[in-house]
């Protein structure tokens, strides 16, 4: 398995994967918009960076097929992103390919990117009820930090 950032030519593989990371989310929380709803222009905007200021996408493929990604937000995200701190936009998996040490991979590599930096301290928001990823994160070291709230308000 390789891990290498991503270019332009993975846009459908990424989006590919943001549709099963929100149908599996929809199992956890029906609440959840459609790709185009929630990442309009995000992604074609990431994809190509490679300096670990700017954020980026990271993709874990092997044989030329896109088995996972994981993004990072820069400072156009409107969420800070500092010497001290990267926040983890999505990490997804395909299906298929879980629980064989790809997400762990693309979280190490980024890791290094972040120690390499200097930056002291990766972020991350989980769904309540997700305790596969919970369990996962707190494997890596993760630990809670804040709780989110939410209102739904029905336009």
């Amino acid at each position: 398995m390789r891990i290498r950032y991503a270019e332009p030519a993975d846009l459908p593989a990424v989006k590919g994967l943001v549709s099963c990371l929100l149908e599996h989310e929809s199992k956890i929380r029906s609440t959840r918009c459609a790709i185009d709803e929630v990442h309009s222009g995000y992604f074609e905007e990431m994809l190509g960076r490679r300096e670990i200021e700017d954020g980026g996408i990271l993709i874990a493929e092997e044989s030329s097929s896109v088995l996972g990604f994981l993004a990072y937000a820069n400072a156009l995200d409107d969420l800070e992103i500092t010497p001290e701190q990267i926040d983890v936009t999505e990490i997804v998996v395909l299906p298929s390919a879980r629980r064989q040490g790809i997400a762990r991979a693309l979280m190490t590599e980024l890791v290094h990117l972040a120690q390499d930096a200097g930056t002291n301290r990766i972020v991350l928001n989980v769904l309540e009820g997700n305790l596969e990823a919970l369990g996962f994160y707190e494997s890596l070291g993760f630990q809670p930090m804040a709780q989110m709230l939410e209102l739904q308000c029905d336009a």
